[in-house]
């Protein structure tokens, strides 16, 4: 979805589905976001609080099938060009409430080529992916470079990499 996002022309808000009910629905306020797309845990939270979130047009929930066959609403993907806004990030909320980031098509493209260049990533590496998926950057990192990912899923990395060299000798 978040690749899908940039690549039409949108604006990509990625937001930890953790966050207590109240404070999800202050960042999707924040963000106008128009479309949610969440896991069935986080609709349930978000379901009370519909009300309060008037940009909020539409929520999939991950695995589950549209009910109309398609994504609905009249939209039409734009070009972009590289300073448009592409990602709205927001901070921990550590010190008040989340802040919200906003990174242009440019700023994901310069991050991605310095970290790959920093971590000497190239389209023979394998990554993992070990931050939670709402911390997109190292993906950037290795969809840049074309180089193969792993979600790590498991409090030891080293059974993650294990299994992916097993399916390369394999």
């Amino acid at each position: 979805m978040y690749y899908g996002i940039l690549r039409a022309g949108g604006t990509a808000a990625v937001v930890d589905p953790w966050l207590p009910a109240p404070v999800l629905a202050y960042v999707l306020r924040l963000s106008k976001a128009r479309l949610a797309v969440v896991p069935r845990e986080v609709r349930e939270r978000l379901l009370p609080l519909l009300d309060t979130l008037p940009d909020l047009q539409r929520v999939l929930v991950l695995g589950e099938e549209l009910a109309d066959g398609g994504g609905g609403g009249d939209w039409h993907p734009t070009a972009t060009a590289e300073e448009d806004r592409a990602v709205i990030l927001f901070t921990s909320g550590s010190t008040g409430v989340p802040k919200a980031v906003q990174l242009s098509h440019r700023n994901i493209k310069v991050n991605a080529a310095q970290m790959a260049a920093a971590h000497r990533i190239s389209s023979s590496s394998t990554v993992l992916l070990h931050l939670p998926i709402y911390h997109p950057m190292h993906m950037n990192t290795a969809v840049s470079m074309a180089a193969t990912q792993a979600l790590c899923t498991s409090s030891r990395p080293e059974l993650t990499a294990s299994s992916v060299s097993a399916l390369r000798r394999g």
